[in-house]
């Protein structure tokens, strides 16, 4: 009767005014007796009836509400679908109370309570306008505490006053609320709403006052949405889910919004919780203007907290790293003004206050590296941090200075007024009494400044002196990193000694002794640069070096004198000029204890003192008697300085004539005995005998047997003609000391008098050349030097002869004198006959003792030979046997010696370069053959019973002692009853000898090929690559770890794109390593299996299907090898291989070809010839990846 009666409500006012009269005495007999029913259903199918009028659906309600209370638990559950049908077609008022409603109703949901009432999920909310209002209801009434809250708050957090209002139930409590909500919960979850509606209202029950609401929200985080996995299972980049978590932060932002619509922002403990999914997405860190306000509301709000800041911090530094650079145009500026404004405002009394402040400074840097722009046009920003720094606490200023430290890049690109304050700055910071400001300083320096900056060097040297050894030794290694460059620089004209020297004067500072060495190296490096742009000399910084000699210290004394050497290359008179009145300045360290000061200030005494003998021809009187009167014993290091230095003065003389004449010749003889009595070979003080052999040296060849100037040095020269044969026979004898320092300075010397005096060339070439079968290992490079001597092919003028001892160089082209002085080697040379015999006579004996029995000779042979060709190459007897030296050092190669092959390798590329057409041709035809060669060639090399083996490959025989000869090692095999070992042995000395030849000749190749590079030329091996390709491949992984370096310097050096030549070539390497992984050669073996397990990594089955049986085949016989190391390498191709087959069969797709698929053939081998072989390690592979295969593959592989 009572929906019957509500039906008839119109727009007829008599029909109308009827039914209201009939309702009001319904209403009062419904509302006096409680147990009286209504027919809630019937009245909720006149709600949905689309024919109900407006007021007859609202007096519908009232009875539907208060019936609803009425019926039991199951009917209101039964009735929970029909309410919620078509709620969205409802005004706003109207589906708040059918909401209120379908909570009472879902208040006892369960899955079985759903089927005793014969319902099922899919009863309800069966459209999705539906269930997008029903989800939007559950989030507020997750927010609704009213009913438990303990501060008697009007509005919940996240609610307004209307929501408070819609959302009351007639019969809330505190225990039926929560279990409402505990209903809701379980509903969402069992009724299956996507993870991304609900992970708002998982949120908010995770943090409800209520221990079981917030327990069962945390559960459903984690299983549901995961956020705190690497990948969630929520789309946290979902733009409506980051806006709705937004939203509920904020609450409403609208300025005119209504207070009772007004929205209140969610509590702090929820924005904590929203705040750990916003440092989770890209998203949330690209809405403009959230993310700011976001920012700004955590930081500044008054209702934040500590935790809350220390959220909001973090979630800044996240959005300065994951913001788009757009969105960081528009938003950066701003934040920095508020971190500044954090850093400056935030009370610092709360233990928490540290982590924000470090997250605060972290932004900053973070900003910085994003975004200089703003940075580097403002220095204020930097003094308004340092000073704030200043102030900080010890735990927040290491990560605060670490972050300014970062921050120096953003610096990096200022200019003009601003880098000109910043230099203020940073000077300001190296002068604090904090060390980690002054710390601070040099890393901006480094950061901020390089070596074009006269600025940064001076606080790099500045700090070089600091008290601190921290900091000490950060300028140390920033002034080491610079002066690689500062050469450069000041070799194309961008820095100048001139100019840092003025930069010091005008800051006018107060030097500690390690700065003044490090301001005189540091100009010693630019003059250097400067010296090969032009040969000007520049003296502007002699004040610095004159404060350096005061200074009562050697480091300081050693480099002001290695500068000066710099400078005597350029101008020798004009430094002379400088010091002659200083001269004695400079003779004081003859006597310095450091044998490095007393060589470089006897240099420059010899230029400087040999200037002198123009107006004071008594000086050499007074040299000569200090020597008579000095006790070699006693002052030995005095005698020592004092011998160098007269002997370079008198050979400095011997340049000059008119010099010369003014010497008397006696006081040169008598330095000539004194000289005699230190050659002795009986005496025991060996660095007066090596520099008595390095002043006859200098002397000889400044007095060549030259008849053009017999006329003006005749009487020198028949001085030391007298003397030459005593110098020679003592030089002999002590080139034969057992002592490397003096065997080396003797043999040079030999090789300067042979070079100069023609009569004593020829004995002097006889007796080095029969050292090369004695010298020792030390010895080796000064012999070599000594016979490039005697070639007399050398592009050096004398005078550099005399100025400074000889270094090997390899990156300079020949033998060039310490100071670095360019030589010029395009000069023609004037060889004479006698010369030329002799280099003819010294190529031929070193030729032959390439061929030599013992490894020690050959090792002494092939650097003889290798500096040769270096460093005569002009040289016609080099020119002419070209063919001969290149075939000499191929055959080296294959010497196991690495001395020896790193010799053969650099003079092969020194002969291609001379070489040219056909001789190039045949040269890299040579290389080729042995790189790509699988047994060794015949050696030439002399065998006896006495030459040495590789005793590395067999050790000591059953008496302890090594087997070193042949003769030994056959007496051995004998002796134990085994003949046959020996040609064992032989095998092991074959292979070591191959590997020896291929290393050579991939060094060779990358040498020419570096060169030919560097030369701008292209390195022709085109026609080679696809013959070399397959084997160097393979070599990569040889075990031999000299091998492999030699191989990937090689294959480096040869390819501008290995992957893409391994793919064009991917045929011939496979079929190199399948032939390669069946050969005796275990080395073979483990090489090929090791290289299969990388090729065959991320291959398609395009690529691999017509050798992928063989693959398995020859991985069977090589897990079972009977090497352990094959095997071992055989196990890491099994997991490479399984993974590969466990792709390529993952799906039924993978194309078919002539071979069949994947599976096909995986499976045939692995049951017909893995599971039934009789070796476990084959058959527990077979299982395994039969087990994979059918545990994880496509199904429709196994039909």
């Amino acid at each position: 009767l009572l929906p019957a009666v509500i039906a008839e409500l119109d727009e007829n006012e008599v029909v109308s005014r009827k039914v209201i009269e009939i309702l009001s005495h319904v209403n009062k007999v419904v509302c006096s007796q409680e147990g009286i029913a209504i027919p809630t259903g019937s009245l909720v199918k006149l709600l949905h009836n689309e024919r109900t009028s407006l007021k007859a659906r609202s007096f519908a309600f009232v009875y539907i509400e208060k019936g609803f209370m009425r019926e039991e638990a199951d009917k209101q559950l039964l009735l929970v679908p029909e309410i919620l049908e078509g709620l969205s077609w409802f005004r706003s008022s109207d589906q708040h109370a059918q909401f209120r409603l379908a909570v009472v109703g879902l208040q006892n949901f369960s899955t079985s309570k759903l089927t005793q009432v014969g319902l099922s999920l899919e009863d309800f909310l069966k459209r999705e306008e539906d269930k997008h209002c029903f989800i939007d209801f559950v989030r507020k009434f997750m927010l609704y505490q009213k009913p438990y809250n303990t501060q008697n708050e009007n509005i919940s957090p996240g609610l307004s006053l209307d929501l408070m209002q819609s959302l009351r139930i007639q019969d809330e409590t505190y225990e039926n609320t929560v279990q409402r909500k505990l209903a809701l919960l379980n509903f969402l979850t069992e009724a299956g709403f996507s993870i991304d509606r609900s992970l708002d209202i998982f949120i908010i029950a995770a943090c409800d006052p209520n221990e079981a609401v917030s327990g069962k929200g945390d559960r459903l985080l984690r299983q549901k949405c995961a956020i705190q996995n690497v990948k969630p299972l929520v789309d946290l980049e979902s733009t409506e889910v980051i806006n709705k978590l937004y939203s509920l932060f904020h609450g409403s932002v609208e300025e005119n919004t209504p207070e009772n619509l007004r929205q209140t922002p969610a509590s702090l403990t929820l924005r904590l919780k929203i705040l750990s999914c916003f440092i989770r997405s890209v998203k949330a860190a690209n809405l403009f203007p959230w993310n700011v306000k976001t920012v700004f509301e955590c930081l500044f709000s008054p209702t934040s907290n500590q935790r809350m800041r220390l959220a909001g911090m973090e979630f800044t530094v996240w959005v300065l790293q994951h913001a788009s650079h757009e969105q960081l145009v528009l938003i950066g500026p701003i934040v920095l003004k508020g971190m500044l404004k954090f850093l400056n405002e935030e009370d610092r009394g709360d233990r928490n206050v540290v982590k924000s402040r470090q997250f605060c400074y972290d932004s900053i840097a973070e900003l910085g590296k994003r975004l200089p722009q703003i940075f580097s046009k403002d220095e204020g920003i930097l003094s308004e941090l340092l000073r704030v720094i200043g102030t900080e606490e010890e735990q927040v200023k290491a990560g605060a200075i670490e972050s300014m430290r970062l921050l120096a890049r953003a610096y990096s690109k200022a200019n003009g007024q601003v880098k000109w304050k910043l230099e203020n700055i940073v000077m300001g910071m190296i002068a604090s009494d904090d060390e980690v400001f002054r710390l601070l300083a040099i890393q901006w320096s480094n950061t901020i400044y390089d070596p074009k900056d006269y600025h940064g060097l001076y606080i790099a040297i500045y700090s070089t002196g600091d008290e601190s050894l921290q900091v000490a030794e950060e300028g140390r290694n920033v002034l080491k990193k610079w002066e690689k460059s500062l050469g450069k620089y000041a070799e194309e004209g961008i820095v100048s000694s001139q100019g840092f020297v003025e930069y010091i004067s005008q800051r006018n500072p107060k030097w500690k002794n390690v700065c003044l060495r490090n301001a005189i190296r540091t100009i010693r490096h630019i003059r250097k640069g400067e010296l090969g742009r032009s040969d000007d000399a520049n003296l502007g910084y002699m004040g610095l070096i004159s404060s350096a000699f005061e200074v009562d210290d050697s480091d300081i004394a050693l480099e002001a004198i290695s500068t000066l050497l710099v400078e005597a290359t350029v101008d020798p008179d004009a430094l002379a000029s400088c010091f002659l009145e200083k001269k004695m300045s400079l003779k004081k360290f003859l006597s310095s204890p450091s044998k490095a000061i007393r060589q470089g200030s006897a240099v420059l005494c010899g230029i400087i003192f040999s200037n002198a003998l123009k107006t004071e021809p008594e000086l050499m009187d007074a040299l000569v008697s200090e020597i008579d009167r000095v006790d070699p014993k006693r002052s030995t290091e005095r005698f020592h300085g004092l011998l160098l230095a007269v002997g370079r003065t008198i050979a400095h003389s011997l340049l000059n004539d008119s010099v010369a004449d003014g010497i008397d010749i006696g006081l040169v003889g008598r330095f000539y005995e004194v000289l005699k009595q230190q050659l002795d070979s009986s005496n025991q003080l060996r660095s007066l005998a090596i520099a008595a052999a390095s002043a006859v040296g200098k002397i000889a060849i400044c007095v060549p047997d030259n008849e053009q100037k017999r006329a003006s040095l005749k009487a020198h020269s028949d001085l030391f003609e007298a003397n030459a044969e005593c110098f020679c026979d003592s030089l002999r004898k002590l080139s034969q000391s057992t002592n490397a320092d003096v065997s080396s300075a003797a043999s040079i010397a030999l090789g300067h008098v042979g070079a100069s005096r023609t009569a004593h060339s020829e004995g002097i070439a006889s007796f080095l050349l029969g050292l090369i079968v004695k010298v020792k290992e030390e010895s080796q490079l000064a012999l070599g030097e000594s016979l490039c001597i005697l070639c007399g092919s050398l592009p050096i003028s004398v005078f550099h002869l005399v100025l400074s001892d000889w270094t090997l160089n390899h990156n300079q082209k020949g033998i060039i004198p310490t100071a670095h002085r360019k030589i010029d080697t395009e000069d023609e040379l004037k060889i004479s006959q006698d010369q030329r015999g002799i280099c003819d006579r010294i190529l031929e004996e070193l030729l032959s003792q390439c061929c030599h029995s013992q490894p020690k000779v050959r090792r002494s042979a092939s650097v003889a030979l290798s500096l040769l060709v270096q460093n005569t190459r002009g040289h016609p007897s080099v020119l002419s046997r070209l063919l001969q030296l290149q075939r000499a050092f191929c055959e080296l190669l294959k010497d196991t010696d690495p001395v020896t092959q790193e010799m053969a390798s650099q003079g092969i590329s020194f002969t291609y370069k001379m070489s040219t057409g056909e001789t190039r041709t045949e040269l890299v035809e040579a290389l080729m053959d042995s790189l790509t060669s699988s047994k060794v060639g015949p050696k030439k090399q002399k065998f006896s019973a006495d030459t040495e083996i590789d005793v590395d490959i067999i050790g000591k025989d059953p008496e302890g002692q090594r087997v070193t000869t042949y003769k030994h090692l056959c007496s051995l095999a004998t002796d134990i009853g085994q003949p046959d070992i020996i040609y064992r042995f032989i095998s092991l000395f074959n292979h070591n000898a191959l590997m020896s030849s291929i290393q050579g000749a991939a060094s060779s190749l990358s040498l020419i090929a570096a060169d030919e590079a560097a030369d701008g030329n292209s390195f022709e091996v085109s026609t080679h690559l696809k013959r070399i390709i397959p084997k160097l491949y393979r070599l990569l992984y040889e075990p031999s770890i000299g091998v492999q370096e030699s191989m990937r310097a090689l294959w480096c050096s040869l390819l501008d794109d290995p992957v893409a030549t391994v793919d064009e070539n991917f045929s011939e390497i496979m079929e190199e390593l399948l032939r390669e992984m069946t050969v005796p050669s275990w080395q073979n073996r483990q090489s090929s299996s090791a290289a299969m397990a990388d090729l065959i990594q991320g291959r398609q089955w395009h690529e691999l299907s017509k050798y992928f049986q063989r693959i398995w085949e020859n991985t069977f016989r090589v897990v079972d090898d009977i090497k352990e190391t094959v095997r071992n390498a055989g196990v890491t191709l099994a997991n490479s291989l399984q993974r590969v087959t466990m792709r390529l069969c993952e799906n039924a797709d993978t194309a078919m070809d002539e071979n069949g698929g994947p599976a096909d053939i995986a499976f045939g081998i692995l049951l017909d010839k893995g599971v039934i072989s009789p070796v476990k390690e084959v058959k527990y592979l077979s299982l395994g990846v039969l087990y994979k295969l059918v545990k994880f593959c496509d199904r429709e592989l196994l039909s």
